[in-house]
């Protein structure tokens, strides 16, 4: 299972890719990024919140990073 901050940072990875940015027109683009946030970053983030766990909707910083590692660590990114 994927967390939000991990949804969006693929997200923002596949949409800035070269396919995606020389087959697709800009406003498609927002689209589809617009979509993704609110209804799968968004929703889940609330849902997490509603279960009393961390939101996940971002990235820890480096103070925080081992327990970023350990809370955090669902999915290896790379293989996306």
């Amino acid at each position: 299972m994927l967390l939000p901050y991990e949804i969006r940072e693929i997200t923002d990875r596949i949409l800035g890719s070269d396919k995606f940015v020389k087959s697709c027109t800009s406003s498609y683009i927002e689209s589809l990024d617009k979509f993704i946030q609110q209804e799968l970053v968004d929703k889940l983030s609330a849902i997490r919140e509603s279960y009393g766990l961390m939101r996940g909707d971002y990235r820890l910083n480096d103070e925080y990073g081992d327990i970023d590692d350990m809370v955090y660590s669902t999915t290896d990114l790379s293989k996306f």
